[in-house]
């Protein structure tokens, strides 16, 4: 059954005798970390969330796993988490790319849904550009907005295992 459903989740909820599975599980975020000149990342999907006492909390157990399957040792550093609608940037080939974080696509070859932020997307494209996470990436950065549009860098970002809404 593993092998011919690809990436999935057991619905472990679920009463009875027969298994149902989760064949797509939505991104909260994504976890940037940078391992000498390389950039990898976590996903967090919603499912490792765990709701108590008033705040949702990370399954760090599920958190350290996904590290360990994505090769992230634990000399790497981290260095932000890019929510749906956050901008950033990053250099390929001495090109600036300036991007607004989508989704996450496909968790297992590292690629990333990305929108333009400064034109619209041509129209077979739309909504669906695609980067790869990989070697080629230098200088990886994330930005704020405010209301007004204006662009600042984020400073050093902690890694939050709580939120709170």
């Amino acid at each position: 059954m593993d092998g011919r459903l690809g990436v999935h989740r057991i619905n472990s909820r679920q009463q009875g005798k027969n298994k149902s599975v989760y064949l797509q599980i939505k991104s909260f975020r994504v976890d940037i970390y940078q391992e000498g000149e390389q950039y990898k990342f976590v996903n967090v999907p919603y499912d490792m969330l765990k709701f108590s006492s008033g705040v949702y909390k990370i399954d760090m157990e599920k958190y350290l796993q996904s590290k360990q399957n994505k090769k992230i040792t634990k000399q790497a550093i981290f260095l932000f988490s890019l929510y749906h609608g956050e901008v950033f940037s990053y250099e390929k080939e001495g090109v600036k790319y300036w991007w607004q974080f989508s989704c996450l696509n496909n968790d297992t070859s590292n690629v990333i849904e990305v929108k333009y932020i400064d034109k619209p997307s041509p129209a077979a494209t739309q909504g669906k550009r695609m980067i790869t996470i990989g070697s080629k990436i230098k200088n990886m950065k994330k930005y704020h907005v405010d209301v007004l549009g204006n662009i600042y860098p984020a400073s050093k970002e902690i890694l939050q295992t709580e939120i709170k809404l």
